[in-house]
């Protein structure tokens, strides 16, 4: 597994942010994985007088991305999905299209009848009616100032966008077919390279996923997703003792969202204690109500502990679930640490048959053990010739119990 990607993008402010967007997303599966970016100019980005109006599915803003991921100068290339020529590339594959953001089309600024619009296609010209329509080229922020400059009262331009560049400013949405893959990203390399249509496979929302555990926030295709929970939990009251001993502790440790959202809903007072989180999303529970947390490098229980020895003289809260491995208990015992674990709450089967047929799906995402023993409780045996994916080393190990064909 490659660590660090040569990645090939244009160089505006969006497709940096689009890049970023990429390598969060894959994070998610692979938490190792760091972006080399190239940034690259393209025609498209060069020649600011060519009307986009008639422009088609060309080459425009991609194609000295994709030379130089023919010539080998990058690993993979990252293009908003609308701009992507027909036919790619020969040599080119496309290996990936994201979820993306919300694909509709904006008005910024004022509109009036006469109101000088900008706009960069006919599609949008037919959403803002009794207009003077604008061609307009440039970045977004450039867009934008020709409104704060009085040069045009509005501009159509893309929520996506704004979403990834964190402009607040106010907009109407539009009614109207926006453009195909509007606010997707595509990912392409070589048609050879087998290891990175195989590494971007998992955000590839072609793939019909079915996802198995409680809650897919967090899942970069969780609006594609089939849910499918095999889990319920059932969580544990909050006990008088730990009540009153709660602000006797210095440290938490929290090795699930599950855990952290009971805290949160238990509405315990975190504010004088040290919490270490095993992940970004369980601390981002925390990071949400201004806290920040100690975040393990590797998202299990061995990352959690290689932190321990830094708070050797704590008193340290260790909360778990009733299934907990006894790894990090057992190293507080054997290192002798002043602790208290607990267990909060149980995960239980639902063992519920799904109102679905497995055929009908191209890949299944398992989150913990307990997903693969709930699944094969309900289901008995594995689908074949599916692409089965695990959230996590411990879940890996649980399904190499039942199978050798794992992604």
């Amino acid at each position: 597994m490659f660590s660090c990607l040569k990645v090939g993008s244009r160089s505006s402010l969006l497709a940096r942010a689009q890049v970023a967007e990429v390598l969060e997303e894959i994070r998610y599966f692979h938490n190792e994985i760091a972006f080399d970016p190239v940034w690259i100019e393209t025609i498209g980005d060069l020649d600011r007088k060519t009307s986009l109006k008639e422009m088609g599915k060309t080459d425009f803003f991609t194609k000295e991305i994709d030379a130089a991921l023919l010539r080998k100068d990058i690993r993979i290339a990252i293009h908003s999905a609308k701009d992507l020529p027909e036919p790619l590339p020969e040599g080119l594959s496309l290996v990936a299209i994201t979820a993306g953001k919300d694909p509709r089309d904006m008005l910024v600024g004022n509109f009036f009848p006469g109101a000088r619009i900008g706009v960069s296609s006919e599609r949008r010209e037919a959403m803002v009616k009794g207009a003077l329509f604008v061609q307009v080229r440039g970045t977004i922020e450039e867009r934008l100032a020709l409104v704060d400059r009085g040069v045009l009262d509005g501009l159509v331009v893309p929520e996506a966008a704004l979403l990834r560049l964190n402009i607040t400013r106010s907009r109407k949405a539009l009614e109207g077919e926006t453009a195909p893959l509007q606010g997707q990203l595509a990912i392409l390399a070589r048609a050879d390279d087998r290891e990175m249509a195989q590494l971007f496979e998992p955000l590839d929302v072609r793939k019909k996923t079915v996802y198995l555990g409680l809650d897919p926030q967090n899942h970069p295709k969780r609006n594609y997703l089939t849910h499918f929970p095999l889990l319920k939990i059932e969580p544990f009251p909050l006990s008088k003792e730990l009540q009153d001993n709660w602000m006797s502790f210095t440290v938490l440790l929290v090795t699930s969202q599950t855990t952290a959202k009971w805290i949160v809903s238990k509405s315990l007072d975190v504010k004088h204690l040290k919490i270490i989180c095993v992940g970004p999303y369980t601390a981002k529970i925390f990071q949400d109500r201004g806290i920040c947390p100690h975040i393990a490098k590797e998202y299990q229980a061995e990352g959690v502990i290689d932190l321990l020895p830094l708070f050797r003289k704590e008193k340290i809260l260790y909360l778990h679930s009733l299934k907990a491995r006894v790894n990090i208990k057992n190293y507080l015992v054997r290192e002798r640490f002043d602790f208290c674990a607990l267990p909060i709450y149980d995960s239980l089967g639902s063992y519920v048959k799904p109102p679905f047929a497995l055929e009908e799906f191209d890949e299944f995402f398992f989150t913990s053990p307990s997903t693969v023993e709930a699944f094969m409780q309900v289901f008995k045996k594995l689908p074949e010739g599916k692409i089965l994916r695990a959230l996590g080393p411990i879940t890996k190990e649980a399904l190499l119990c039942h199978t050798n064909s794992l992604i």
